[in-house]
Formats: structure tokens, sequence, C-alpha cells
């Protein structure tokens, strides 16, 4: 992505500690920086760690934060192939993707190509199968996506 796709911008000294004050603020700067490009945010992506740092959010007396109704109409997606890391002090930062994911091609480079593997497995009687396949990912309008990065997530 393009540098002013990035928030929370350079540099990233120890990721982003959320508060309860201030507990959904990146992710609707996330959210309306997609916008504001004249793009329409389908879904955020994130880890499930970062996922359960806003789900177990709490107030000073224990009660659950609502998330904003702009950020709850959104489905919230979860992978983990999105890594956690160490980002300074914080050890658990991770990132959070939202976009407008019908933007998002897949491209196959290669067909699928398979192969019996009859030699290895001969002595148990059995055939080992090998697939590949050679694909590759981009976006068609660099604006319609966005990532907010380090985000401190749950431990």
């Amino acid at each position: 992505l393009a540098p002013t796709q990035v928030l929370p911008g350079s540099p990233w000294t120890n990721g982003t500690v959320q508060t309860p004050l201030s507990m959904y603020r990146e992710l609707q700067s996330l959210v309306f920086s997609v916008k504001r490009r004249n793009e329409t945010p389908g879904a955020l992506v994130s880890n499930d760690a970062l996922y359960q740092k806003y789900a177990d959010s709490y107030d000073s007396q224990g009660r659950p934060l609502a998330m904003p109704a702009k950020l709850a109409a959104l489905p919230w997606l979860t992978t983990n192939a999105i890594n956690s890391a160490t980002q300074g002090t914080t050890t658990t930062a991770s990132d959070v993707f939202c976009g407008d994911w019908s933007q998002v091609l897949l491209g196959q480079r290669l067909g699928i190509e398979i192969r019996v593997l009859t030699e290895r497995y001969a002595e148990n009687g059995s055939v080992g199968i090998l697939a590949y396949s050679r694909n590759d990912v981009q976006v068609a309008r660099l604006s319609a996506m966005g990532v907010y990065r380090y985000l401190q997530a749950a431990v």
C-alpha cells in the first residue's frame, strides 16, 4: 500500500495502546481513511488476538464498551495468518486491514499441476498426491485499501 494508506503514519515507535477513552478511535480512522478516498469499506480484517482485545474492552466500571454504529455495521473477519509482532515496547502489536475487498484480484499464473507419487509410498501400498499452483494477488485500485499498523492486541 502507499504510505498515505498506512496509519498511524511513520514512525511507529511503540505501537498504539488503546484505552477505554479512545478504544475505537484507530479503527474509525482506518475506516474513514478509506471512505475519504471515495471507496466503500466492506470489512475489517485482523488476527484473533486483536479482535479479542476489542471484544474484551470494558470501561472503568466493568461494563463492555459498545462499538460505534459505523464500525458495528462492518463485518470483522479474522485470520491468524496476520501475525502479532513486537514493535518497540509493545510485544503484541498487530495490523488491521480495511477496504473494498471486491477490488482484490486473484490471478492464476500457471494451471494446477497434479503429480502422483508412487515410489516413496510403494512399500506401504500407498500413493501420494502432490498438487501445486502459482497464483498472485493484486489490488485493482490501491485507494480501496488501508491498514492500521501496530495496534496492541490481546496477550
